[in-house]
């Protein structure tokens, strides 16, 4: 399993890079890049274990412990799922915390999914959908709870 976790990660970076490497032409003007460039944001883009977690600038898949992300563009957690501003976010044991920004997609398996301050698309907790501040399109839990948002439709599990 951290053989296919290790892959997973290496590829979600060279996905990563490819997509800022296709991007950067287009915004910038500069035609060329030196080979110094795709190192430089491939090893940004990686996510990189530390202990029992990962730490990355956009996301990863961590089977034995939590991915913290500065972006998680897809976040795969044994434990929390953390992130300033996340995409998709699915924890298999505990929960998926967007801080500010959009979530489009939050699965917990055993707790909590919780999106501070900003749109909640989907999410879906055996135990709690929390939505401080903002819009929560769908929750689907077994307790919901939106402080001073604006929920849409809530279905309680």
């Amino acid at each position: 399993m951290r053989g296919l976790q290790h892959l997973l990660n290496f590829a979600f970076a060279l996905a990563i890079t490819w997509l800022i490497l296709a991007i950067i032409p287009n915004l910038t003007g500069i035609e060329t890049l030196n080979w110094y460039h795709y190192a430089v944001i491939f090893l940004a883009s990686y996510p990189w274990k530390i202990g029992d977690n990962i730490y990355s600038l956009f996301g990863g898949i961590n089977m034995d412990g939590v991915v913290n992300s500065l972006i998680g563009i897809i976040q795969i957690a044994e434990d929390d799922a953390n992130s300033f501003l996340g995409i998709i976010q699915i924890s298999l044991r505990h929960n998926t915390n967007c801080a500010f920004g959009i979530s489009v997609i939050q699965i917990s398996k055993n707790y909590d999914t919780n999106c501070f301050f900003g749109v909640s698309l989907l999410q879906i907790a055996d135990e709690k959908a929390y939505c401080m501040a903002g819009i929560s399109i769908l929750q689907i839990a077994s307790a919901i709870e939106c402080k001073f948002g604006i929920p849409i439709f809530q279905l309680h599990s």
